[in-house]
């Protein structure tokens, strides 16, 4: 039997690149809509386990986390009954692992930092010193401080750390100041500030270059910022927002199935067979070069065994991957 085509969703989210350089409509070959943001190409079926994306983030995503199996399984039986879905975290009893293989330059915030370098960039803002001191012995603990304090607080310390950094073309996009101050632009124009914007100086800042990627584990906090990728993920609607979005937000349940531990976020590099080594192995991805076309360029098809076959040609990224299940 041969590899069937797979027709693409298109999703519009706010977040998403718009005009003619917008990679989304060159890869149909269609004439981009005017002032219609193009964030997401939907590559799957609702068989599959997994659903792959093609992702274009001209802003960042909403700060989030994902449930493990046993967090998804009760959550979702403690929330099904609740007849509006945009107030649910869950939406099925599935867990959710992603990667993102980079297509261009990719960043975004992944994972808690370690404790000193919070407190060494926490100490570099009188404004943010009037929150909380510095973290000294739990990172859970003076997150869900953070997440707690008095809105007016929160809204008057963010607001001078703004004035304070001044423009964002002082800094660098390997700043955490320079990824703050271009979220607080887009989300908080006016005196409201969203006390998501402190995950900037609590979370690991990652630059995927093109063909590297990024493992995103359940109960994992991050935050796509910016950047084209392909995103691979187990058939799954469950987020926990905690803020930067205009979507449900729930503090409560996010400090439920957070993992505070702190680490350095692993930056995957496909093998000699061109293979990635995905952690728990919830899908397989394998990536061969194939020839560079003259214009961005994308097919994809469903092959015998539910796997999905993506050819992508853009710049300097010119693949063919399969995604499957392990056997």
């Amino acid at each position: 039997m041969k590899p069937q085509p797979i027709l693409p969703t298109v999703q519009n989210y706010d977040w998403g690149e718009q005009g003619n350089s917008a990679l989304i409509p060159r890869l149909l070959g269609i004439r981009p809509k005017k002032n219609v943001p193009y964030a997401e190409l939907w590559l799957g079926a609702p068989q599959l386990k997994f659903l792959v994306k093609i992702l274009t983030a001209s802003k960042n995503l909403s700060i989030q986390a994902h449930p493990n199996a046993a967090q998804a399984k009760a959550g979702f039986a403690r929330e099904k009954n609740i007849r509006d879905k945009s107030l649910r975290n869950y939406r099925d009893p599935n867990p959710k692992y992603e990667m993102i293989i980079a297509l261009s330059d990719f960043y975004l915030l992944s994972g808690f930092r370690k404790l000193d370098d919070i407190a060494r960039e926490w100490k570099k803002s009188k404004a943010l010193l009037k929150l909380s001191e510095p973290p000294k012995t739990s990172i859970k603990a003076f997150y869900g401080k953070l997440m707690t304090l008095d809105p007016n607080l929160v809204n008057l310390a963010l607001a001078e750390h703004i004035r304070a950094l001044g423009p964002l073309s002082r800094h660098s996009k390997n700043s955490a100041a320079y990824w703050f101050l271009k979220a607080a632009h887009a989300h908080c124009p006016g005196t409201s500030k969203d006390r998501g914007l402190l995950a900037f100086y609590l979370l690991n800042l990652i630059h995927l270059k093109p063909s590297e990627a990024h493992f995103i584990r359940a109960g994992r906090l991050h935050s796509h910022l910016e950047g084209r990728g392909i995103e691979v993920m187990t058939h799954s609607d469950n987020v926990v927002r905690g803020g930067l979005t205009s979507k449900h937000v729930d503090l409560s349940e996010l400090l439920k199935i957070c993992s505070f531990s702190p680490d350095l976020p692993d930056i995957l590099k496909a093998d000699s067979d061109g293979e990635f080594t995905v952690p728990g192995r919830p899908f397989r991805v394998q990536m061969t070069p194939r020839k560079r076309e003259t214009a961005p360029f994308l097919k994809a098809e469903r092959g015998n065994w539910g796997e999905i076959l993506l050819q992508i040609c853009y710049k300097k990224f010119n693949q063919n991957l399969k995604i499957s299940c392990y056997n």
